[in-house]
């Protein structure tokens, strides 16, 4: 998703374990590389499940990830109130 100067890149899983949030965050360290048409962009990292392990929350938090769950008909940010985003 892209608006303006920043860009969000989301790994959706049907069930997203620390492994799945592991390999997204060596994806975000290319990321600029690879597409350079981002690379003057803020771009944000986020995680999507509609089963989450919490071990996925823990790790993708301490990797700066924003993490979406599904939660009844809807989706909810799993991370803690005092996250902060990291911003490739």
């Amino acid at each position: 998703m892209v608006d303006g100067d920043t860009a969000v890149a989301v790994e959706c899983e049907s069930r997203l374990t620390k492994e799945e949030v592991e390999r997204h965050v060596e994806r975000m360290n290319k990321f600029k590389r690879l597409l350079p048409k981002y690379a003057d962009m803020r771009i944000h990292g986020a995680v999507a499940g509609m089963v989450v392990d919490e071990d996925a929350v823990e790790a993708a938090q301490t990797a700066g990830l924003w993490v979406l769950a599904q939660s009844g008909e809807t989706v909810a940010l799993r991370n803690a109130p005092d996250f902060s985003p990291r911003v490739w």
